[in-house]
Parts: C-alpha cells; sequence; structure tokens
C-alpha cells in the first residue's frame, strides 16, 4: 500500500495566481489523497475560485476563517488537519512540476524531511535565470545534522518550504507552533535537524513565483550586494524564540545540540558590544563553511570585511 501525502495551502486574496498551482497540484505524477486548504479570510474571489475546484476534485477540502489570523496561525491551523503520512507545505503562488511529489518521497528515505529546489520565476512564469540554491551560494552542503543549524541560525534558512515534504511523526513534533517565531518552514527545518535530519536535493521541483506581494521576495545573487547587508537574521528576535523552542521541545537533547545551542548563544549575547567585535567575527570566521555554505574565497573575503566593518547589531 503506498503512503498517503497530504498537501497543505494556505492562501489569502491569492486569485490572480491561484488556479496555475491549483491546476499544477492535479497533475502531480503521485497524486496526493488530500488537499487541505485553509483561506484567511480573502476579500477578493479566492474563496470562490476554492469552491469551484473543490465541487470538482473530491480530494480538495476547504475551510475559512472568519476573521483574519495571520500567515503562521492560518498554517498552524491547517496543518493540523493533515492526516496524510507525509505532509507537502504549499504556497498559493507558485507551481509545482508534475513530478514534485514524487521526487520527494523518493528522497525522503529514513529523514523526518526531504527538500527540493525551486526556480525563481517573474509574474509571468519567466524564468528569472537562477534558483533558490544559487541565490543562497549553497554548495557545500553539511553531512552533519547539527550543522545544518548553522546558517539557520547564523544567517538564513537554505530549505524552503514550499518544496518541503515531511513525515507525520515530524509534524506532531512541530504543533503547536512556538509563539514568536516568524515562518513555519524555518522551525520545520530546525526540529527536522534535531530529529531524524533532513535530504536535499539540487533538482528544481517548484517554480518560486516572485511578485510585489510575496511574503519573502529574492533577487539575482551579487556577491558586490553582501557588504549592504546587515546580521539582521541573526539578531532577529525570531532566532532567540527558535532557539528557546528548541531547548524546551527537544527532550533529551543530544551533547551536540547543547553545545551548538550554547555556542550560538554566547555569540548572540556578545556580539551586540562593541568591545567583543573583534571576537565575534573570529566566532564566525571560524565556523565560516557551515555558516555561509559556500566554498567561494571571494564571497568569503566580502563576508569577513562585512564583519569587521558594518555593525552587528542595531
Amino acid at each position: 500500500m503506498n503512503p498517503s501525502i497530504s498537501i497543505v495551502l494556505c492562501t489569502y486574496n491569492g486569485a490572480k495566481f491561484l488556479r496555475e498551482q491549483l491546476d499544477s497540484l492535479m497533475r502531480q505524477t503521485m497524486p496526493a489523497f488530500e488537499i487541505i486548504v485553509r483561506d484567511d479570510a480573502s476579500t477578493d474571489t479566492t474563496w470562490e475560485f476554492l469552491n469551484d475546484y473543490a465541487r470538482r476534485f473530491s480530494s480538495m477540502k476547504i475551510s475559512r476563517n472568519e476573521n483574519n489570523q495571520g500567515f503562521m496561525r492560518n498554517f498552524a491551523l491547517a496543518l493540523q488537519e493533515a492526516q496524510g503520512d507525509y505532509i507537502a507545505y504549499c504556497d498559493q503562488d507558485d507551481i509545482w512540476t508534475d513530478d514534485h511529489l514524487e521526487v520527494l518521497m523518493n528522497l525522503i528515505a529514513d529523514k523526518d524531511l526531504a527538500v527540493g529546489n525551486a526556480l525563481l520565476i517573474d509574474e509571468k512564469a519567466h524564468s528569472m535565470g537562477f534558483s533558490l540554491r544559487e541565490e543562497f551560494r549553497y554548495n557545500n552542503v553539511a553531512e552533519n545534522e547539527i550543522d545544518k543549524l548553522y546558517p539557520i541560525f547564523y544567517r538564513q534558512s537554505v530549505y524552503q518550504g514550499a518544496s518541503m515534504l515531511l513525515t507525520k511523526s515530524l509534524k506532531e513534533s512541530l504543533l503547536p507552533f512556538p509563539e514568536g517565531l516568524a515562518f513555519h518552514d524555518v522551525w520545520t527545518a530546525a526540529m527536522a535537524c534535531c530529529k531524524s535530519g533532513i535530504n536535499d536535493t539540487d533538482r528544481i521541483i517548484t517554480l518560486y513565483r516572485q511578485h510585489g506581494k510575496n511574503v519573502t521576495s529574492h533577487r539575482k545573487p551579487s556577491i558586490f550586494r553582501e557588504l549592504k547587508m546587515r546580521h539582521h537574521v541573526t539578531f532577529s528576535p525570531d532566532r532567540i524564540y527558535l532557539h528557546d523552542a528548541l531547548r524546551e521541545r527537544i527532550q533529551p537533547m543530544s551533547p551536540a545540540l547543547d553545545e551548538f545551542l550554547r555556542d550560538w548563544m554566547w555569540y548572540y549575547l556578545h556580539a551586540k558590544r562593541k568591545s567583543y567585535h573583534f571576537r565575534a567575527f573570529c566566532h564566525r570566521f571560524r565556523r565560516y563553511k557551515k555558516i555561509y555554505t559556500s566554498k567561494d574565497f571571494r564571497y568569503f573575503c566580502l563576508r569577513a570585511l562585512q564583519a569587521l566593518v558594518t555593525p552587528a547589531f542595531k
């Protein structure tokens, strides 16, 4: 018997691109047994679109919030409804390749999470010429699961929610979502690193649309733009909430995870202080390849210069 897959899709005023995404879900070579769609009180024609598809496809289960709950709360509510052995996250404005679910199911093996790559496209679904992995300069993949936490905590997560497939057991560990977290996919990836791990691939399985209303947006990678950036992710309140949530949820905690969290907390507390600026730079320097997932020496040089000449916190 084939394992069951649930797709979890949250919508809010997404009528402009929703039809293309829903059509791509229906073309999957490995179909999902249910598509959970939760609308967050849209004011456009999104709800009408959903009702039309639900009438034509019995696998679609739609519901609507009476009042707008916000992105994270709405996603948590939708995830609670998923009954499959595996759950795939889905965004309303993307397009899946026909083998999206099949690639992830073949990839996940004994891990808790499988993640594919995404090609960035514009509003008209034309390729922007680069993938998320290219933007993240993700070419130095850590083999150790705890090491995969470095970019998540020190920089930004390289794992996109819309290209994820997770196990039911990981879903149960994620809920309820901790207060204070900004993105469900960051929480999912961090928890997976602390559980049985992540399998990922550079194969394109998602066409990731960029437009003026994305929750997150991306631009073509430029090594010269790096100097303009601050360490905003490192010191975002989101990461301290993530740290605290892992401390609370992961019991018993492995020595390696405990050491990582203590190490990051030292950096979080001290790099804000001018007197520790150089020591904080040395801290990141020693962990360069783990943090930036890159072997590009030019990229390292610019990052090092950034760390020395720009404030790490404001």
